[in-house]
């Protein structure tokens, strides 16, 4: 029997027995049953942001002076994804970056959050 059912089937028994005194105390039981669940429910999505968090910062390397996701899944392929190093390092957002060609200082880009511009990367990281 599921555990509201057990309680509602008590506090009927015990509405019944006119121990509206202890009828109250398994509604209270009840409704703190709920928080905990709630709480849990709340604690479990925690638990699985960090464990993304964890898994992201494991997946960054600095390469040439830029921050790199390594096995980006959000790119084809799973290539290295640049990410803007002031903004990860900063603010702690990850804001992907498509390299540009700039003539003789090879690739870089702008980042679109902050601005910051980033040259001369030569190579990407090794996975």
């Amino acid at each position: 029997m599921a555990t509201k059912d057990m309680i509602k089937l008590v506090y009927d028994v015990l509405k019944e027995a006119n121990r509206l005194d202890l009828a109250e105390e398994i509604v209270e039981l009840r409704n703190n049953n709920l928080d905990l669940k709630e709480e849990n429910l709340t604690q479990k999505q925690r638990i699985l942001e960090l464990t993304n968090q964890v898994e992201l910062d494991d997946s960054i390397v600095f390469h040439e002076g830029v921050n790199w996701i390594l096995n980006d899944s959000k790119t084809q392929g799973n290539e290295p994804t640049p990410i803007c190093t002031r903004c990860w390092g900063v603010e702690k957002i990850v804001v992907r970056q498509k390299l540009q060609s700039y003539g003789s200082n090879g690739l870089g880009f702008n980042c679109q959050n902050c601005g910051k511009h980033f040259s001369k990367i030569g190579s990407f990281p090794k996975s």
